[in-house]
């Protein structure tokens, strides 16, 4: 009998709802511990799948709680790396705080997963954290812990991996997490060539195995086709928040107002009211529609109703985002920046990389690709298939997950 306890920081995640299917079909049974999500969300999702779910929230309340974080903080890692970033400005209590935030989490998580070990006491479990953040550092707790453990492992994205995702540039226990995890799965190849070059830099040894796992989702039962018309329709999803550069959307449709251009945004930020007025002041009102927070799948159906011609994605920082693998999945050829894994999903053929954040040369760039789409018979449509056939030979769900978990199923482990 094989387990496997997932830790994936929010269930609700939809790419990470896209793995568990599969997960089913490896393991005789799964067990999930939420970090972030609701909990009656969490429980009617997994009742779906028969998978159990328990709501990791540190009890506060509890004197046995702060009895086990105190033992957790005597720790020599523990005390290490607080002793390496302690600092009296606001970059060294940030990085303190963060520290006793994965401890908090980490002394909750323990007891759960002691608790799951304990009730099936026959069976070889693997350790799965979908984040290279508090989920592996719980996860990395078991390497020595128990001899029943068969696997621990982490995928790694990207606000998880890169140091630069953050305002005080730091991600806690790197050293301890890659000391501990036997196999690190990184969504691109721009991940794990990071991981090799910078994190030596932070005394990283690379002691654990590193591979590239890629994402995936399901294709919508609908491919674009055709020719592209007089009205040009965009999309775009994600939240809005700074990093996403809606701004500069807004800058470079500004900059086309020659064409005849809608754009759809789906998604929701702290910044969404601000991007509201920059819309209100850069582009005229029927050339734009913030359409707030949809439905994952009910985006899907709206990228067909609106008959969209390209997604576009301005970010500053990316891994490889799964709004674009959908859009791809539709044939939906993809115009984006060419930061973090980008390079690995877009390219001329299935759509415009874009070199740099200059709203006047991406206009250029784009007001070109519009062009040539125009006027080559074909073009467009020959794009419009290479975005459908990236993603079914690297982006595929169904593909990719099957052959990530019969990899977690030869339960490898570290050479040390």
């Amino acid at each position: 009998m094989k387990k496997l306890i997932m830790v994936p920081g929010n269930v609700s995640s939809p790419f990470f709802l896209n793995e568990l299917e599969i997960a089913l079909k490896y393991y005789d049974k799964v067990s999930i511990i939420d970090f972030g999500g609701k909990k009656e969300i969490g429980k009617k999702i997994t009742e779906q799948y028969g998978i159990k779910y328990i709501q990791c929230a540190p009890s506060v309340g509890s004197i046995s709680f702060w009895q086990k974080f105190a033992r957790w903080l005597h720790q020599e890692h523990v005390k290490e790396e607080i002793k390496d970033n302690f600092e009296i400005s606001y970059k060294g209590i940030k990085k303190i705080a963060y520290i006793l935030f994965y401890g908090m989490y980490c002394v909750q998580g323990e007891s759960i997963i002691d608790a799951e070990i304990a009730v099936d006491c026959q069976e070889d479990i693997d350790l799965y954290a979908y984040w290279l953040s508090r989920p592996a550092y719980l996860v990395a707790q078991y390497k020595q812990k128990n001899d029943r453990i068969n696997s621990i492992i982490s995928r790694a994205h990207s606000y998880d991996l890169y140091f630069d995702r953050n305002s005080v540039h730091y991600l806690p226990f790197r050293k301890f997490i890659d000391s501990s995890i036997d196999v690190i799965y990184f969504i691109s190849e721009n991940g794990r060539k990071y991981y090799e070059s910078e994190y030596p830099k932070k005394g990283v040894q690379l002691k654990c195995i590193r591979k590239v796992a890629r994402l995936g989702t399901y294709n919508g039962e609908y491919q674009k086709t055709g020719e592209l018309n007089r009205r040009i329709v965009l999309v775009s999803c994600s939240n809005i928040i700074s990093v996403k550069r809606l701004d500069l959307i807004v800058d470079v449709l500004e900059k086309l107002k020659h064409y005849e251009i809608m754009w759809y945004h789906f998604g929701t930020g702290k910044l969404e009211k601000e991007i509201e007025r920059y819309c209100k002041e850069k582009l005229t009102k029927d050339s734009y529609k913030l359409c707030g927070y949809v439905d994952n799948k009910e985006i899907l159906k709206k990228y067909k109703e609106y008959n969209a011609n390209f997604f576009i994605n301005m970010s500053d920082y990316e891994g490889i985002p799964v709004s674009i693998m959908e859009a791809m999945s539709f044939g939906i050829p993809v115009i984006a920046r060419n930061v973090g894994g980008m390079s690995e999903i877009v390219n001329e053929e299935n759509g415009l990389l874009l070199e740099n954040d200059d709203a006047e040369d991406a206009a250029s760039k784009i007001s070109s690709l519009l062009t040539d789409c125009r006027e080559k018979t074909g073009k467009y449509e020959t794009m419009c298939k290479k975005a459908y056939d990236t993603w079914n030979e690297r982006y595929n769900a169904e593909k990719n997950y099957n052959i990530f978990y019969s990899q977690m199923m030869k339960g490898e482990k570290r050479g040390d």
